[in-house]
């Protein structure tokens, strides 16, 4: 059996959480190359999906100057991050779509 791509792992996680676990665990299995980056390229930790949207912003706006293999390295983070925000993005319309759901059913319910 193969291992999940990132962006497969990405797909199955069902929560803010798991996408977050999931970014964590990016960053941990890249933990060599992202130490060379320059300090304001490294990840802060990553506590909720407004962290991973705050981070993927960063490395997507950054312009890089130098080090072709960190400006790789950024460019291949920022598609990851980017991704992730995605995932949190339709996650959300999902639980916004069952609340309204869930409203529409109690609004029926008491007749209005």
């Amino acid at each position: 059996m193969r291992a999940l791509s990132w962006q497969e792992r990405l797909d199955v996680a069902c929560s803010e959480l798991e996408v977050v676990e999931v970014a964590r665990d990016y960053i941990t299995s890249h933990h060599f190359e992202i130490s060379r980056l320059p300090e304001d390229c490294k990840p802060n930790r990553m506590v909720n999906g407004a962290d991973i949207a705050s981070y993927g912003f960063a490395l997507a706006t950054r312009h890089f100057e130098g080090d072709v293999r960190c400006e790789r390295l950024i460019h291949r983070m920022a598609a990851f991050f980017v991704a992730a925000n995605v995932r949190l993005s339709q996650l959300a319309t999902r639980t916004n779509d069952e609340d309204a759901d869930g409203v529409e059913d109690r609004i029926r319910n008491q007749g209005c």
